[in-house]
């Protein structure tokens, strides 16, 4: 098996309850090789057991707190242990589809990208709403004042009615909820 070039970051964010889900996801549809950090940051005893079992078997990193943390708290916890080029930080409550970590990896090596994110969706897989595909933030000067400009491109439409749009491209704007970044950027 190669030497892996990513590590996933799994931290909490608003809730413990998509813990399992999310962890068999991640599971069942990444062939590609990564090492794992999971942050547990004071979930409930029968996530934590959960978690305790499968790092049993699966050998992962398990960095646990009493208490609850911050997301990037949490982060930033994880990101003093990873040693691959790549790391990528995942929330503990999304669903990751087949091929995604390589696609992710392949897109920074192939565009030398620092960053890249994919598409974020909401909702069930069969009637994915798309949360954002990239999207604007910067500043912008008008009227005499400085605003901020944030869009998430499309934004609440359907991802099988906007899926013949979607293009690889450059982006001002990612989210953490599934994000891969280059190391490096960190140092």
């Amino acid at each position: 098996m190669p030497q892996p070039q990513v590590t996933v970051v799994v931290v909490p964010r608003e809730r413990f309850s998509f813990t399992k889900p999310s962890f068999e996801s991640l599971y069942r549809n990444t062939d590609f090789p990564f090492e794992l950090i999971y942050v547990d940051g004071g979930s409930p005893e029968p996530v934590a057991t959960y978690l305790d079992g499968q790092n049993k078997r699966k050998r992962f990193q398990l960095i646990r707190t009493d208490h609850h943390l911050a997301p990037n708290q949490a982060r930033n916890l994880a990101l003093a242990q990873v040693e691959t080029p790549y790391v990528v930080f995942m929330d503990n409550d999304i669903l990751v589809t087949p091929g995604w970590l390589e696609a992710l990896w392949r897109c920074a090596e192939k565009t030398g990208a620092w960053l890249v994110g994919p598409i974020y969706c909401i909702g069930n897989p069969s009637t994915w709403v798309v949360h954002m595909a990239g999207g604007e933030a910067r500043i912008e000067s008008r009227d005499g004042g400085r605003f901020l400009h944030e869009r998430h491109l499309f934004r609440g439409r359907r991802l099988a009615d906007v899926r013949p749009l979607l293009r690889r491209g450059p982006c001002e704007l990612l989210e953490f909820h599934c994000m891969l970044a280059r190391s490096d950027v960190f140092a």
